[in-house]
């Protein structure tokens, strides 16, 4: 998302929170479409990983959140068709059961690894995304993506926010650290 767009339609602001993966769920609850960006080795598809497990345990809206890499992309695909390939072979699922999961909306896809998407097939991945999902909301996803190579791409993806995952600064490194120290001796090493 440019930055011009980003500053007229969308509220900034920092959230810190020891469960940024409950936040990032309660974001998604409310947008429905969410991107995930950071720097190399941030956290963004950590991130992702812990709010696809507080998908799992929300009991009043059950959907199936699926991680799927997105570096297989590659331009003279149909998106249907990979998107029901990549579920099926992930997974280990029939593609007739895939596409029924589609079909009826049970899957929250969490796209990971933009950035792992040969560059010149970047924008077409999220053209044919944002055909795919149009504006239906209650078609959720969620995209992750290193924030340079997503910045480089000339398309947007079809979401409605943007989480910037910052680098964790060396207060917070030494803090999560010192509460494992004790017991994990590589912890207490790295530590010291």
């Amino acid at each position: 998302t440019s930055e011009e767009r980003a500053r007229l339609y969308f509220d900034q602001r920092t959230i810190e929170s020891a469960d940024i993966a409950s936040e990032a769920g309660k974001i998604l609850e409310t947008v429905r479409r969410l991107l995930i960006i950071g720097e190399p080795g941030a956290g963004e598809t950590t991130i992702v990983l812990y709010t696809a497990l507080d998908l799992l345990r929300d009991k009043t809206h059950p959907r199936l959140p699926l991680i799927l890499n997105l570096a297989t992309w590659h331009s003279d695909r149909d998106f249907e068709a990979w998107y029901v390939q990549n579920v099926a072979q992930s997974y280990n699922l029939s593609p007739l059961f895939a596409k029924d999961l589609l079909r009826r909306n049970l899957i929250v896809p969490v796209f990971d690894g933009f950035d792992e998407i040969h560059e010149k097939h970047r924008d077409d991945c999220l053209l044919k995304m944002k055909a795919w999902f149009g504006d239906l909301r209650e078609r959720r996803l969620i995209v992750c993506s290193r924030k340079a190579e997503y910045a480089a791409a000339q398309a947007d993806a079809p979401v409605y926010c943007e989480l910037e995952v910052q680098p964790l600064t060396l207060e917070q490194i030494k803090t999560v650290l010192s509460l494992t120290a004790e017991r994990q001796h590589a912890d207490r090493a790295l530590l010291d």
